[in-house]
């Protein structure tokens, strides 16, 4: 029997832990760098007993999926049944929150982009001891961009968050998860063109606009959308490939399968999952439960990075 367990963490110190869910979602993304989940469960406590929350924990199962700050928190009593209602996003989120100092950054590696930001309670990273010559952050720029500016030039990747808030560069070697064709609800293929970019434009070091970069895709569909862009530092010494990155960017998720199945197996961003002899990795994860059960849906992109 699929469960969905809920733990409070108490500004007082205290924990504690619900267990009867009414509805529950969870997802987490290849291009998000945070777990989002809200629900709501009957709760045994009594309204006056609930104390200030300040960070929420969840378990699928067996399995932690979640740990972060509260967004939303109401205890209230309905038909004579107190219940608790909550939506919360992972530690992780901070990231794309908190700023780094400006300016060029010579003999980077991860642990040093870590050690310039402000401590973030219960981030992690993966070990990782690849270098960048330098990377160029900008005015107002998030640590969560350093790191993707980071893993760009030593990965040609895109970083994503695995289980919680714990930061990844590669793939993590996980047992292939095997759906049962017989538990599949509905699967199938889709687009998503609305963020693609047709063209950019970047200036050089003369305030030209010398670099141009045309994504096919949207050429070969007729979409014409133009940016016109300062020139990236980051780039300086390879314009060209800076501009093709923002251009995978813009077409993240451009393609896509996906399949829904009863219950939960432990999907994970870029675990692999086999379903009629297919095998591919998940790119986005979402879990809902209600009255009707557990359903788990499971998108796999087909883009510049994926």
């Amino acid at each position: 029997m699929d469960k969905v367990t809920l733990k409070l963490f108490l500004t007082d110190s205290s924990e504690l832990t619900l267990t009867q869910c009414v509805n529950f979602r969870f997802e987490k993304e290849r291009y998000t760098p945070y777990t989002a989940v809200s629900g709501l469960f009957v709760c045994p406590y009594s309204p006056d007993k609930v104390g200030e929350v300040k960070k929420i924990a969840v378990k699928i199962n067996t399995k932690d999926v979640h740990s972060g700050p509260v967004d939303t928190f109401r205890v209230y009593r309905s038909g004579g049944i107190d219940y608790l209602s909550f939506s919360s996003r992972g530690f992780s989120m901070a990231l794309s929150q908190n700023n780094i100092h400006p300016g060029l950054k010579l003999s980077v590696t991860l642990e040093t982009l870590f050690a310039e930001s402000v401590p973030i309670p219960e981030v992690t990273f993966e070990k990782y001891s690849n270098t960048a010559d330098f990377i160029y952050v900008k005015e107002g720029s998030s640590l969560w961009d350093a790191i993707v500016a980071f893993c760009q030039k030593t990965e040609g990747k895109y970083p994503y968050i695995c289980d919680e808030n714990y930061v990844k560069f590669r793939e993590t070697i996980y047992t292939t998860v095997v759906i049962d064709p017989a538990t599949v609800v509905s699967y199938g293929k889709g687009n998503s063109y609305s963020g693609l970019v047709s063209d950019y434009h970047m200036k050089n070091t003369d305030g030209e606009y010398a670099y141009n970069y045309i994504n096919q895709v949207a050429a070969d569909r007729g979409i014409v959308r133009h940016k016109y862009i300062d020139l990236d530092r980051q780039w300086l010494s390879e314009p060209d490939n800076g501009l093709s990155h923002k251009s995978k960017f813009s077409s993240r998720g451009i393609n896509s399968t996906f399949l829904k199945h009863i219950g939960f197996q432990g999907e994970e961003l870029r675990r692999r999952v086999e379903y009629n002899g297919v095998v591919a990795e998940a790119s986005r994860v979402l879990v809902e439960f209600g009255k009707n059960g557990m359903f788990t849906s499971v998108w796999f992109y087909e883009d510049g990075y994926c």
